[in-house]
């Protein structure tokens, strides 16, 4: 890839090739939700919802979209009910201190993802001889009398590395010690995503969520076709980390191309869910690293998997999607 001074021979701002811009829906039931549009100039194009917990909408690779979206669309509504609200996307974040089915207080994988970002920022510069877009948000899970968690989020991605970075950082400014469960709720559609998809992750053991899980174990990778009135499945994996620490997990369709890797830091997201959902019309492959088993707040506090967090301590947790077409 050319340089800045090389391109820059052609170009009058760079924003002809790469660009993060802002911008406000205008109609529908997310009429008046704020966006983040970014393109980095090498085929990469995704979605941020700032008052959806910055949650990754749309995405797409050379034209071709990767990301499962619901039949709710972009959605302002910011109810207790997760399916009904749920814009599905590429990521969408579940926690601070809550994921899996609905408990006391507490509904289906927590509340981060209703709550909205202030201290937004968005950037675009030459860092290091890279071009990068980098965008920024501070989004609250508080209550008087409760918890007092804030969630700074920074995505990230570069000029000719179609990967998202995502970087959080997590601060209790409660006076009391809390317990943080985070899932990342990376959801997967066609094209990439059809009976032509493959995962794979270099496991230590799998385990099933149910019995419907179990019963296909065998087939834990494969996506069948669509059909109706099909059981979703859950699988959990316990991955083996890379030499640099990160726990991978890859969709990789064998007709068109169509790739994406997961990874996160093992010593901060060691686990992985494997959501499969084979109905028509709810057709998504989920691949979410997590700190949990979904045993809810109170199971996983119990079990030791939720991450403590003490007053005024800052909790870090990392990921990244790479794509390829």
């Amino acid at each position: 890839m050319k340089n800045e001074a090389q391109l820059m021979a052609y170009l009058a701002d760079m924003d002809q090739l790469a660009y993060a811009r802002t911008l406000v829906l205008d109609e529908g039931n997310g009429r008046g939700l704020r966006l983040v549009e970014v393109n980095n100039g090498s085929g990469l194009h995704f979605v941020i919802s700032a008052d959806r917990g910055m949650s990754i909408t749309e995405c797409s690779i050379d034209g071709k979209n990767v990301a499962w979206r619901s039949p709710a669309g972009y959605s302002g509504t910011k109810s207790l009910d997760f399916l009904t609200d749920w814009q599905g996307g590429l990521m969408t974040p579940c926690g601070l201190r809550h994921a899996g089915g609905p408990e006391a207080g507490q509904p289906l994988h927590g509340k981060i993802n209703m709550n909205s970002a202030e201290m937004l920022s968005v950037n675009a510069g030459w860092i290091d001889g890279r071009y990068r877009l980098q965008i920024s948000g501070t989004v609250r899970e508080a209550a008087m009398f409760g918890e007092n968690l804030r969630l700074r989020r920074t995505i990230t991605t570069f000029m000719g590395d179609n990967t998202v970075y995502i970087d959080d950082e997590v601060k209790n400014l409660g006076a009391s010690d809390d317990y943080l469960v985070m899932l990342y709720h990376c959801n997967f559609g066609y094209p990439l995503v059809d009976e032509n998809v493959i995962y794979s992750s270099n496991d230590e053991k799998i385990v099933p969520r149910n019995e419907d899980a179990e019963k296909n174990l065998a087939v834990y990778e494969k996506m069948p076709a669509p059909a109706a009135d099909t059981p979703e499945e859950v699988f959990f994996h316990f991955i083996k980390p890379d030499a640099d620490g990160f726990c991978n997990a890859v969709l990789k369709n064998s007709k068109n191309g169509l790739q994406a890797v997961i990874s996160a830091k093992s010593d901060e997201l060691p686990y992985l869910a494997q959501w499969k959902s084979f109905q028509k019309g709810r057709y998504v492959c989920g691949i979410e690293p997590t700190n949990c088993l979904l045993a809810g707040r109170k199971g996983e506090i119990e079990a030791g998997r939720a991450r403590k967090i003490s007053p005024l301590e800052t909790v870090k947790f990392s990921m990244k999607i790479a794509l390829e077409s």
